[in-house]
């Protein structure tokens, strides 16, 4: 299950991640999977094993305290903590999964045990290739009799060209005609809630007796805002609120926001038509607003469009000639200026289709509102990094939280060096998934290489997969620590991550119940506002089926191609009686090197697939590099930019509103395809990072 699935059982929910497919007999292998720039698709058979469980301690017991005892009694080797109070065991002899489900049952009714749940490991198997005022408390009542209500309410706009930008509404009226022999104490003031048809008080009591009151704070140009007022008179101690007046309306206006170019700034003769992104009456300042395009290109005549409409199309531009365009929006206060895209200076930028407009992700009009903040930290939850100078800057300390020294690969269990160590085996070399992952995200704005979606946030890289995969358990110790929770002795994060990707995934089925530690640590980064992108693996199959992904609270993100459709590798979802969504919630660019088909003729740039930060190292580390990679393990990282340029504009988004600003503003599937055709196939369209940053910065 996934996003849209809280109509559903939180036992089984949506897809994670993924960079590497597995295959898996009779347990679940999860690895990382991508299509490698050479080509041809080879996936290579592991056996992804339970080699422990995880207890959950009762949260009045210190786990720390008992663990070891309890290993002793069950014949269990005690290993690392998880989070959570949860703490993983090792079989002291291997069991089958069969036999490993049976104790697992028969320990949870232990004393001071809450959840028992199989330990698998994952082995990996890589796919080659409103300020309200002030609210005092209400006077109390006595025996005197109410005030008859205020008398000639009036409510008007009140814009000051002095703070053009803020809206500003003054209420007046007069005295009640009469106060039955009271002193007027003050004036209260309630505001309608049109969406909840309800009254609420903004103003307990003004504490004065003058008969005006000035609105200039949490207001919105463009929102109706209706008021009323009651008289609250008092005799010695006691005092009665009277009864109201009329209610007022008023429409506040100011001067309208900036523009937001939806598909670049250029035009030509061949491409003449410019579009920018649909403004609310918010941003229109609660004002009709006309919008004035002007081309222009050196030695030659500028030429001007006007409109109220979103798109204006140039005609006598001359041929072979690209023009810039500058945007301006005007109402009655005055003109604001369109954002000017950003420039982009990265050598191999022409290779990354996916930050375009075109079925990418419309990076570039995220970027004339913001490249990221570097308050924002993104974890990367993967095989670790690398140093790339396209990377390194934007990097700061992760963790390595591998328990186990041989699958570490660098001789130590978890310690404080994220740095991959490589994950080379017979036949294949090393992925270095996590640096490619990390490129996508936040790829530095140097002029060098390439660009992430989200140029100026931060990395945090947690390393939970090493030579030969990982362990589940270690997979929730890296969510937990990721959000700054406590894991066992490990120090504490001081750096909590607000968007986290995971790019794993499995290709056999196995239920996330409520219990696993993938699952309880999902629970706690949703409860704590994070926001969890995931694949949704790269099976051609349902993707409901792709374990921990089909955990409770993730956005599973499914790959979309060049051409607007699924890539040809992607889960994908259906859609349930009741309108929820199973598998997959959304989707973004993830590559694909099938996909042939070029509106309007030419080469696919990077040969339809995702182009980001590498290493030239078969086994060990070598020298930074690019290369083309495929998979969902790439479309969510492409989301986790976006989601990450998103709490750069508005730090104290929900997760709840992350998700309704990519779902109602993401990109509808090209027409004529399956996911098109087939409604929650892939999701509600493709993640839209021009449109889901003008949305935030619409909010109030």
């Amino acid at each position: 299950m996934n996003r849209l699935q809280r109509i559903l059982s939180a036992q089984v929910i949506g897809p994670l991640a993924v960079l590497a497919l597995v295959t898996v007999s009779a347990v679940t292998a999860l690895s990382f999977a991508g299509r490698a720039s050479n080509g041809s698709a080879i996936e290579a058979t592991s056996n992804g094993q339970a080699v422990g469980l995880v207890v959950k301690f009762a949260d009045s017991v210190d786990s720390a305290k008992v663990a070891a005892a309890f290993a002793n009694r069950q014949n269990l080797v005690l290993g690392d903590a998880v989070g959570q109070n949860a703490i993983a065991f090792k079989f002291k002899n291997q069991l089958s999964e069969a036999q490993a489900e049976n104790l697992a049952d028969a320990l949870k009714s232990e004393q001071d045990v809450s959840g028992v749940y199989v330990d698998h490991f994952i082995a990996a198997a890589r796919y080659v290739a409103p300020a309200s005022g002030m609210r005092w408390a209400a006077p109390k009542s006595a025996a005197i009799k109410s005030a008859t209500a205020p008398l000639s309410m009036a409510l008007v706009d009140s814009w000051n060209p002095s703070t053009p930008s803020n809206p500003i509404a003054t209420l007046s009226w007069k005295a009640p005609a009469n106060i039955f022999g009271a002193k007027i104490l003050g004036y209260r003031i309630d505001e309608y809630d049109a969406a909840g048809k309800t009254w609420s008080t903004v103003v307990s009591n003004t504490q004065s007796t003058v008969t005006t009151f000035i609105f200039n704070q949490g207001l919105t140009a463009g929102v109706p805002l209706r008021l009323r007022v009651a008289a609250i008179t008092y005799v010695g101690a006691t005092a009665k609120v009277g009864s109201y007046g009329s209610s007022v309306v008023v429409v506040p206006t100011a001067l309208p926001q900036a523009p937001v170019f939806a598909n670049g700034s250029t035009v030509s003769a061949s491409a003449s038509t410019i579009t920018w992104i649909a403004q609310s009456p918010a941003q229109k300042g609660g004002l009709a607003v006309t919008y004035t395009a002007t081309a222009t290109a050196a030695g030659q005549s500028s030429v001007t469009c006007t409109t109220t409409n979103i798109r204006c199309k140039f005609s006598g531009l001359a041929s072979g000639v690209t023009y810039s365009v500058s945007l301006v929006a005007t109402n009655a206060h005055g003109s604001a200026n369109a954002l000017s895209v950003v420039g982009v200076q990265d050598t191999y930028y022409s290779k990354q289709w996916y930050l375009g407009s075109n079925f990418g992700v419309n990076a570039q009009a995220a970027w004339s509102i913001t490249q990221g903040s570097p308050n924002v930290v993104v974890a990367v939850i993967d095989t670790g990094i690398t140093s790339h100078p396209d990377l390194n800057d934007n990097v700061i300390a992760g963790y390595d939280m591998i328990s186990d020294p041989a699958n570490a690969g660098d001789g130590t269990g978890r310690d404080a060096d994220p740095t991959d160590a490589g994950d080379f085996s017979t036949g294949s070399a090393s992925s270095w998934h996590g640096t490619h992952v990390a490129g996508i995200i936040a790829a530095e704005a140097n002029n060098i290489g390439i660009i992430g979606v989200a140029p100026k946030v931060k990395i945090e890289p947690i390393r939970v997969l090493g030579k030969n995969g990982g362990t589940e358990s270690d997979i929730a110790a890296g969510i937990n620590w990721a959000i700054g929770l406590k894991v066992g002795t490990l120090p504490i994060n001081q750096n909590p991550a607000k968007v986290i990707n995971l790019s794993i995934g499995s290709n056999s089925y196995q239920d996330c119940t409520s219990y696993s530690p993938t699952q309880l640590a999902i629970t706690a980064a949703v409860k704590a506002n994070v926001t969890m992108l995931t694949a949704a693996g790269n099976s051609n199959n349902y993707a409901a089926a792709s374990y921990p992904g089909n955990c409770y609270g993730n956005i599973t993100v499914g790959a979309s191609n060049y051409s607007g459709d699924r890539a040809y590798y992607s889960n994908f979802g259906y859609l349930t009686k009741k309108d929820g969504y199973v598998g997959v919630d959304i989707s973004a660019p993830g590559g694909d090197d099938q996909d042939s088909f070029v509106p309007g003729g030419g080469t696919v740039p990077a040969g339809g697939q995702i182009f980001s930060t590498l290493n030239d190292g078969k086994t060990t580390q070598g020298n930074p590099t690019y290369g083309a990679e495929e998979g969902t393990s790439m479309a969510s990282p492409v989301a986790a930019g976006v989601v990450a340029l998103m709490y750069s504009i508005k730090p104290n988004l929900t997760d709840d509103q992350v998700w309704q600003i990519l779902k109602t503003t993401a990109t509808p599937f090209a027409n004529g395809t399956e996911c098109s055709a087939l409604v929650g196939y892939c999701g509600v369209g493709i993640v839209n990072a021009g449109a889901a940053a003008a949305a935030v910065l619409a909010l109030h």
